[in-house]
């Protein structure tokens, strides 16, 4: 008899003995990784500095506005997923819980689709360790209740590499709209391009060419939607991303000059960050520690690779190593970040290259061998998140905001740094906060110190600060100048956020600084107790 070259090849069936372990394993480790999810939804946390900027948009701005003028608060994130987040708020309201609903779902999504394909294309142990490795992380665990766009990069990269084991196990060429459909997956997740990129080179080394049509339908449209996506965002918004991201040291020098960047990256700042929930510092875990994990994890992920090479199973390397590549490539363009939360995109790819390391393909003999090294992630995996459990805090912004309604004299003023606008905005009507409300009308240290000037005489003054980095941005000026001029008479202290009152009616504390010529430093971005000094030297403003 003769076969035909054009017929598949024949999938060896794994083992049923140990198809069984997976068979329950799996659906065990999805159904706990939702429920972490939905713990961290319903806990309904107070929303955090990001969530209040690209909330104002959501709740507030026309789509007029939005596609004309850009998101405000120079907030950037995809329209479909602006677009889902304004249909969730308009079916469900303006609650916490309701403005986290799509990252919920997209979350969850994941979690359902992340089996399906790992089991097509890992052995069992492997499907269980790359499963594992995304429904445990915390980071993936709390970006299900953020309001940001980055659970759906997540999901949608999943659906994209499903998209490519569907292509590689079909003949027939689907319709050219199935492919403009999956292109305009660009405009719910940007990230996502770079892994389309990978996905449609991965076709070109394997893919049927009856399929060309399809294909070629998918990445026209995906590029579109990359080009969209960067000309929809007006030039000083661009303009000052770019600066934030370079001054995080997103941005890749040239590999001549700074040879050790890209691991000392992966080690302080990407293993620690795809592994921890966000704004946990990387001194959470040892040096030493974060070494051992960044050297294991990129070892492990090329090792992978190097098994699909082995293999000869081209489609799957290149689709799983190119995203990597691209965001290498794109962060030393300066046109994308590589930063941990804006690279979480990464992670699908980077557990299915372990999960491939460590149980391999389908098809192979039984690997004993690799029960240590699933125990191993697995282990990991637990330790991590068992020295912290959902539901994950970032700010209690809410809180902090209750108990100055709580202890505020009706009328008295509040003076909120531009940090906190929107944190007011949102919680003022909820907690009635609706009167004596004075927005400090800049970050400049020394133009708040003259405003704060309008307040001499007041017996009871609050100055609100609701955001960690915002004491490099005239708090201790701030504080240190009210307590010449009057006397602080409460403070309450929260994570990375603190509420003050002063008492600025004593004409005798007046004459002890002035506004126009008050020394002070500028300090870093931390939290701590403000060191005020008559004899420190001025630093400018």
């Amino acid at each position: 008899a003769v076969i035909s070259s054009s017929m598949p090849p024949t999938t060896v069936r794994p083992d049923p003995s140990r198809r069984s372990f997976g068979s329950w394993a799996l659906p065990l480790i999805v159904v706990v990784g939702a429920t972490l999810r939905l713990v961290q939804w319903s806990a309904a946390m107070s929303l955090w500095l990001d969530e209040f900027y690209l909330a104002e948009s959501i709740l507030e701005a026309s789509w007029l506005e939005i596609l004309s003028q850009g998101l405000r608060q120079q907030q950037v994130a995809p329209l479909g997923f602006i677009g889902l987040e304004k249909l969730a708020a308009a079916l469900f309201g303006s609650g916490e819980r309701a403005l986290r609903l799509v990252p919920l779902a997209a979350s969850i999504g994941t979690l359902v689709a992340m089996p399906l394909l790992a089991r097509r294309i890992l052995s069992p142990i492997g499907a269980i360790v790359a499963v594992a490795f995304v429904a445990f992380n915390p980071l993936m665990i709390s970006l299900a209740g953020a309001v940001k766009p980055y659970a759906v990069d997540v999901f949608v990269v999943v659906l994209l590499l499903g998209v490519l084991e569907r292509l590689r196990r079909i003949e027939h060429e689907p319709n050219w709209a199935f492919g403009v459909a999956i292109g305009t997956l660009g405009l719910f997740s940007v990230p996502s391009v770079i892994v389309a990129g990978g996905a449609i080179g991965a076709w070109c080394l394997g893919g049927a060419r009856r399929q060309r049509g399809m294909v070629l339908a998918w990445g026209l449209t995906a590029v579109a939607a990359a080009l969209w996506a960067r000309v929809s965002v007006p030039p000083p918004v661009s303009d000052f991303m770019h600066e934030y991201w370079t001054g995080v040291d997103a941005f890749m020098p040239p590999l001549t000059t700074y040879p050790t960047w890209l691991f000392e990256v992966a080690r302080n700042e990407m293993v620690p960050g795809l592994l921890l929930r966000p704004y946990v510092s990387p001194g959470y875990f040892p040096l030493a520690m974060r070494s051992l994990f960044a050297v294991a994890v990129v070892s492990t992920g090329l090792f992978g690779v190097w098994r699909l090479a082995r293999r000869r199973d081209w489609g799957w390397a290149v689709a799983l190593a190119l995203p990597f590549a691209g965001a290498i490539v794109l962060s030393r363009l300066a046109l994308y970040p590589l930063a941990p939360r804006v690279s979480v995109y990464l992670l699908p790819p980077l557990a299915l290259l372990i999960g491939i390391a460590v149980g391999g393909r389908p098809g192979g003999a039984a690997r004993r061998s690799a029960t240590l090294p699933a125990a191993v992630v697995l282990a990991g995996l637990a330790l991590v998140l068992a020295r912290e459990l959902p539901p994950f805090p970032i700010q209690n912004t809410r809180a902090q905001l209750s108990e100055l309604a709580t202890a505020r004299n009706p009328g008295s003023p509040i003076v909120v740094h531009p940090f906190g606008e929107t944190a007011f905005a949102y919680y003022g009507s909820r907690l009635g906060l609706t009167d004596g409300i004075e927005v400090l009308s800049t970050y400049d240290p020394r133009t708040s110190l003259i405003e704060l000037d309008a307040f001499r005489g007041q017996r009871e003054v609050w100055v609100v600060f609701t955001f960690p980095t915002v004491r490099g941005y005239a708090r201790d000026p701030m504080l240190c100048y009210l307590s010449e001029i009057g006397v602080e008479t409460e403070r309450t202290l929260f994570p990375g956020a603190s509420t003050h009152r002063f008492d600025l009616s004593d004409p005798a504390r007046w004459t002890r600084a002035r506004a126009e010529d008050f020394a002070f430093d500028v300090p870093e971005q931390t939290f701590a107790t403000p060191a005020c000094g008559p004899d420190r030297e001025e630093s400018g403003s």
